[in-house]
């Protein structure tokens, strides 16, 4: 979580996996959450998907209810 309260994936990189620098935001979203769990990435056919199960969504009617949630963006990052 940021210290704006709001969810984002970071992108970091390693050459050994002891020692990792920041590369960028890779993903945020400010509408969404508070915090993301569990973030996942992957592409799918020409398409990129990220998951993330945000925690303390605000309910608005139907959507977002009960506390465990998943969110599933698919598109094209650049």
């Amino acid at each position: 979580m940021h210290e704006d309260g709001h969810g984002r994936m970071l992108l970091y990189k390693s050459l050994d996996c002891l020692k990792w620098t920041f590369v960028s935001i890779f993903f945020e979203d400010k509408s969404l959450g508070e915090m993301w769990e569990c973030p996942d990435y992957f592409a799918y056919g020409d398409k990129d998907v990220v998951i993330v199960n945000p925690c303390k969504m605000v309910a608005t009617k139907d959507e977002y209810h009960g506390g465990f949630n998943t969110i599933i963006f698919v598109g094209k990052r650049d």
